[in-house]
Order: C-alpha cells, then structure tokens, then sequence
C-alpha cells in the first residue's frame, strides 16, 4: 500500500489537515483506528469494502468507537480528506453526532449532481497534484465558516491542551456553561461527546510516547489512567487488542 500526502491550500488550512492519496496494487484489510477527525473519501479506481458492504463513489466516515477494517481491492485509489476538529460542520450540512461511527455516503447528505461532477473531474485528472487542486478548489467553493462554534472550538483546544485528562464539568466550568448543552453542541459540532474525544486524545498520546524501553505501567500512570486495568481496558477497546499485542508489530496508525 503506497500514501502519498498533500497539504490543504492557505485558505482551507483552518479546516483541513491535510489530503492522502492511498493506492493498493493487491487486495488487502487495512485497521483504521479511532482518531478525532471525520475524513472525506472520494474513489479514484478500484473498490474498498466497509463491513462486508462495498463503499459508493464518495463517503464520510464518522469518529469511530472502535477499530474499523477497510479491505481494498485489487488496484484500488482512493483520495482522503482529513477534516481538522470542529470544523467538518463548514462542509456537512447535518448534525454530525449520526456520523458516529459510521461511513456515510455522501449523496445522502449532498446533492448528487454536485457530487458527480467533482468526482468525474478528479477520475479524469492527469495528476495527483491536479486532483488535490480540484478537490481543494471545491471544497473550497461550499465551505460555510459561520457554522462553526468558537465555544466548542475552545473545548477542543482545552481538551487537546491536557492531553484528554481532564474532566467534563471541569472543562464546562472552564468555558462558562453548564454540562449538558456543553455536550449537546459538542456532539453535534463535533461528532462525538467531549468525554469520548477526550479519551482519544488521551489514547492518542500515549501511542505518540510509547518507545520500547518503556512500561505499560508508566505510559498508564503518566496518561493519567487510573491503574493498569483501566489502561488495557481502554486499549482493547481503541484497538481490539492489548497494549503487549498492540505495540508487537507495527500497524498503520
């Protein structure tokens, strides 16, 4: 399986982190683990399988709960849309909590027509680099920045400040609002509760500090778990294995 990474243009930086092309010349499963972003797919050639189901043209994959499993078929390339946190409600016109953990296609939330013309322009493109351009340019051409919720946006930045160990009312208290609506347009602007995105920055990071010389006891202790057993119950969950099982190979993360 060959990534090829792009940058979003200056103007799109605020939203996008960033697109990936993804070829497989031969069938494969590829492991996609719980992240903090909602992600664009648009295919290029070929077909990925989600839960025994072949996926359309263009999809939304929700923040997930657990991992996912992608099985790419043979000569397969698709082109993926990294939406940064808070701010795939500039693109999606829905309350993005009924994403969660899903993959959506996008003619149910777009309007076809609009969908089809992008997506024949980006098969016929000469060039990745000419692709990502198009793509760029379309997003571009239907962002709507006032969707986004400078209050939830500060949420995140506290939340990813502390590494996701801090708790919810505290966090609320933080930002002058009480629990529940800070977790109703959290949800909604977001795709996820503060709770569970929290405990994926936090799973994140201890993937980001593991080094091999490293226990399992100090990345929990220092991830601010509060004892191993709710270390690898959390692991399992985030990955389907334990952090031992995890950290013997090397996935793709």
């Amino acid at each position: 399986m060959n990534i090829r990474h792009f940058p979003p243009s200056s103007r799109l930086q605020p939203y996008i982190s960033g697109y990936m092309i993804i070829s497989s010349e031969s069938g494969r499963i590829n492991t996609v683990l719980p992240d903090t972003t909602l992600t664009l797919s648009f295919r290029l050639d070929g077909q990925v399988d989600h839960a025994s189901t072949a996926l359309s043209d263009t999809n939304i994959a929700g923040i997930r709960k657990g991992p996912q499993q992608m099985a790419y078929h043979d000569k397969t390339r698709i082109l993926l849309v990294t939406l940064k946190p808070g701010a795939a409600a500039v693109f999606i016109p829905a309350p993005l909590h009924l994403l969660s953990s899903q993959v959506v296609a996008m003619a149910d939330l777009f309007p076809p027509g609009t969908l089809h013309a992008i997506s024949d322009r980006l098969q016929s493109a000469t060039t990745d680099i000419l692709r990502v351009q198009l793509l760029d340019k379309w997003l571009y051409s239907i962002i709507q920045p006032q969707q986004q919720d400078p209050l939830i946006l500060a949420a995140i930045a506290h939340i990813r400040d502390a590494a996701g160990q801090l708790k919810i009312r505290d966090l609320a208290t933080q930002l002058h609002i009480s629990r529940d609506p800070l977790e109703k347009r959290f949800r909604s602007m977001v795709g996820t509760s503060p709770k569970h995105f929290a405990a994926i920055v936090r799973f994140r990071a201890v993937i980001s500090r593991y080094h091999p010389n490293r226990s399992f006891t100090d990345l929990a202790y220092e991830a601010g778990y509060f004892d191993q057993a709710h270390f690898i119950r959390d692991f399992r969950l985030f990955t389907g294995q334990t952090p031992q099982a995890f950290f013997s190979h090397t996935p793709e993360w």
